[in-house]
């Protein structure tokens, strides 16, 4: 699974148009946590965006699996804000 990401100045890009060319913002703290539909931590990552405002982080769902909502929450914190995104994934994995 990929999670991509663009961090923007929200007075820049007030559309919130993820294909805009400018406005973006580098160096965004970044922290990315995936639970699974009981709770317990699935994947975790954190990094900073990179000079074009991005940040990408992928992870394996192995094939066996169980179907299951994955619960992504995404952190982005600079000096000047903070910001919180949930993302819902569903695993088309083997059923329980």
């Amino acid at each position: 699974a990929y999670i991509t990401m663009k961090i923007f100045d929200e007075e820049q890009n007030k559309l919130n148009n993820f294909n805009q060319k400018d406005g973006h913002l580098q160096n965004v703290n970044i922290n990315v946590l995936v639970l699974d539909g009981n709770n317990d931590e699935f994947y975790s990552s954190n990094g900073t965006t990179d000079e074009k405002g991005f940040f990408e982080t992928r992870f394996w769902i192995p094939d066996n699996y169980n179907r299951d909502s994955l619960t992504a929450t995404i952190d982005a914190e600079n000096e000047n804000s903070k910001s919180s995104k949930i993302l819902q994934m569903y695993t088309i994995g083997k059923e329980k």
